[in-house]
């Protein structure tokens, strides 16, 4: 799905309205900041391709805000990337006030009061990371250490990224639209952790974290696969492989039925599975019978793996 809209279709009297009405609907749960302007300038465009969803905005000057009125209307709690495009940016959130600069990348809870000022201008990009991709990765507080990923390094990948994500169709995305999420909440959680002064124990926790995940994306298809499976191939003890999971928000159980079912809802979505059998999707996926995986899935989706196999 792809939408465009812009200020200059409705009288000056409508354009703020029309910003908020639009912004809430692809971007976040926002609202402009009283101003003294009368007239405002603003255009968006939106892409959804499957489960990925990219925002363009180019805007004039004004503050806008999350409140607590605003945010209960929110869809869906997750983040908001947004790269600057051009001109500066301030945020404020959980009592920071950072500045952006073209080419950084702000992280911002849509499930948390803030404020963003564009005294310039805005023209950025942005893509939602749903809780599932994004928070379990921010460790204990589900919060990033800082809101701002600047845009050199990793954070010049970042945004190499999204900036590919943008202008890729989304037949190319095919059913690949998760793992994307996937993939640039990693990222982005990787950038956001490098800009803590790591000491060399909390480097090694990292480390030890990201080959624990591993091992389980390896091992989604074996129902035998126990936590004291890898603890005993990575030869650390299973209360330490609990320990490290705990410090980044994560259970073991938890982590391993949430990378199977989202393994199982991509097979049911894509067509290379469109022939395959539930009850042979759920063995790929470390489900020892049909039954207990369609509890499952229902349970964590809302709706049975034949209904989503159909609604695709």
């Amino acid at each position: 799905m792809n939408l465009s809209w812009t200020t200059a279709a409705v009288e000056t009297s409508s354009q703020v309205s029309l910003w908020q009405d639009m912004t809430r609907s692809c971007f976040a749960p926002l609202e402009m900041v009283p101003g003294r302007q009368r007239a405002f300038r603003a255009e968006g465009s939106l892409a959804a391709k499957g489960r990925l969803r990219l925002t363009r905005v180019d805007a004039d000057g004004h503050q806008a805000r999350q409140t607590r009125a605003t945010i209960a209307d929110a869809p869906c709690p997750g983040f908001s990337v947004k790269m600057v495009l051009e001109h500066a940016m301030r945020v404020q959130q959980f009592g920071e006030d950072v500045r952006l600069d073209p080419g950084d990348i702000a992280l911002v809870d849509v499930q948390a009061p803030c404020l963003l000022s564009f005294p310039g201008g805005a023209k950025l990009v942005a893509v939602f990371l749903p809780d599932e991709v994004m928070r379990r990765r921010l460790g204990p507080r589900g919060r990033p250490p800082s809101l701002r990923i600047r845009g050199d390094g990793l954070g010049g990948l970042i945004g190499a990224y999204i900036r590919g994500l943008w202008h890729i169709g989304a037949e190319e995305v095919g059913d690949m639209d998760y793992a994307m999420l996937d993939h640039l909440g990693a990222l982005i959680a990787r950038a956001a952790r490098d800009t803590e002064a790591a000491t060399p124990a909390e480097m090694q926790h990292r480390v030890t974290c990201s080959r624990i995940l591993a091992e389980i994306e390896a091992g989604l298809g074996d129902p035998e696969l126990f936590a004291e499976d890898v603890a005993r191939r990575l030869r650390i003890s299973r209360s330490h492989l609990y320990a490290v999971l705990a410090e980044n928000g994560m259970t073991f159980s938890g982590t391993l039925r949430e990378r199977r079912l989202q393994m199982a809802r991509r097979c049911l979505t894509s067509g290379r599975f469109s022939e395959t059998r539930v009850a042979d999707i759920a063995m790929r996926c470390g489900y020892s019978d049909a039954a207990s995986f369609t509890r499952a899935y229902g349970k964590r989706f809302g709706e049975s793996p034949v209904t989503s196999r159909g609604g695709h």
